[in-house]
């Protein structure tokens, strides 16, 4: 009788490209004509008041995890800080909120130049095309506040 040899396959887990896109203090626009501000495009700073900004985030591919969230920005002030959110919007829920997806904050001086902060604390954490992400700044109005740019890296 000839034996029988079976060949057990391991599943191949699939391989995940992970990329990096830098959204600029340039590409960030105020979502109110009354904020005083500065934006040189390689720096937004506020002037005076409040500021709050917003800018759009475009992946390279329909559908995307995000893994990190990193901010990029100078701070010489312990009483103020400048946080970076990002959402996603929810087209099935047009009158509802945005996703809040995760957020990045100075809290309190940041007295390298330029500093960075990060996250990898994201909920939830996947974007689709149906799902448009921004990023939403907000800045306490300092005078020594500056923001340079973040950096997004995700998985597909």
């Amino acid at each position: 009788m000839a034996a029988a040899w079976t060949l057990a396959l391991e599943p191949v887990a699939p391989h995940l490209t992970t990329r990096t896109i830098t959204i600029p203090a340039g590409a960030f626009t105020p979502t109110s004509h009354e904020w005083h501000y500065g934006n040189s495009g390689r720096c937004l700073y506020a002037t005076g008041g409040f500021g709050k900004f917003t800018a759009p985030v475009f992946f390279l591919r329909p559908t995307v995890t995000i893994a990190k969230m990193t901010f990029y920005g100078y701070g010489n002030n312990t009483g103020a800080d400048i946080c970076i959110y990002l959402y996603r919007t929810r087209p099935k829920d047009p009158g509802g909120p945005d996703d809040h997806m995760g957020q990045v904050c100075t809290n309190g001086a940041l007295l390298d130049n330029p500093r960075w902060l990060w996250t990898a604390a994201f909920n939830p954490n996947r974007i689709t095309q149906s799902t448009g992400p921004y990023l939403w700044l907000e800045t306490d109005g300092a005078s020594d506040l500056f923001f340079y740019a973040v950096a997004i890296t995700c998985t597909y």
